[in-house]
């Protein structure tokens, strides 16, 4: 709605017509025109798909741009708390609206994960992936290697912030009840998992869920070519 109502009067016509769709997708059109092959781009961990915008007006007016949202952001929708599960989702998403390959394909952040993976099962179909970019996309256990290489020093103030904001923070009972509901959050999303069952939407939120997804998943090789955008 944002999209296609960019202004403070077209919102508001929006509200008072109220005309807003009640249907709901994971592709988003972000710039629906142009001759050359569309942009398939995928959200952060947080789901936003807007902040596309800037992005496809840099591209160019011939170059249509489509974004992928997670099922569950609007709250009504199932998650899906498998990364595997999510990319196949969205590879059926973008093979609606275009068929077969040459596929152009980017992800930022967390967004990078679920584009390799797409392009890993899109190769497995036997597609031809032209473009696989990621955006900020960092290797997907980056976080152990990158503490190792900044050495015992910065993991120690990092241990060290927490346990002042723990202790003498000004918010530390705030702090201490946010990370006890993310642990039991993400304990919940693991139950939910083991027993196959649907997580409800209005038990977590988006960044959970695909934190989660992420954390567990376990990369496959792809034959080809990635772009590293930092």
């Amino acid at each position: 709605i944002l999209l296609k109502a960019p202004t403070v009067e077209a919102l508001a016509r929006v509200l008072r017509q109220g005309s807003v769709s009640a249907s709901w997708t994971s592709l988003v059109g972000i710039q629906v025109g142009g001759s050359r092959p569309p942009l398939f781009i995928v959200s952060g961990v947080g789901g936003n798909v807007v902040r596309f915008r800037d992005l496809a007006r840099h591209l160019g007016g011939d170059q249509p741009v489509f974004a992928l949202q997670p099922p569950g952001l609007d709250r009504r929708q199932p998650y899906i708390t498998r990364l595997e599960d999510l990319a196949a989702h969205h590879v059926r998403e973008i093979r609606a609206k275009q068929k077969t390959g040459p596929y152009h394909l980017a992800g930022y952040s967390f967004g990078g994960a679920v584009v390799f993976e797409m392009a890993r099962q899109l190769e497995e179909q036997g597609q031809e992936i032209a473009l696989v970019a990621l955006l900020d996309a960092p290797e997907w256990h980056y976080a152990e290697r990158a503490l190792a290489a900044l050495g015992w020093r910065h993991l120690l103030s990092r241990v060290a912030a927490r346990i002042r904001k723990l202790i003498a923070g000004p918010g530390r009972i705030r702090y201490i009840s946010e990370r006890l509901k993310r642990l039991v959050r993400h304990t919940a999303i693991g139950v939910f998992r083991l027993l196959r069952m649907p997580l409800p939407a209005r038990f977590v939120d988006i960044v959970d869920v695909n934190t989660h997804a992420v954390s567990r998943y376990r990369p496959r090789p792809f034959r080809g070519k990635v772009v590293l955008l930092k």
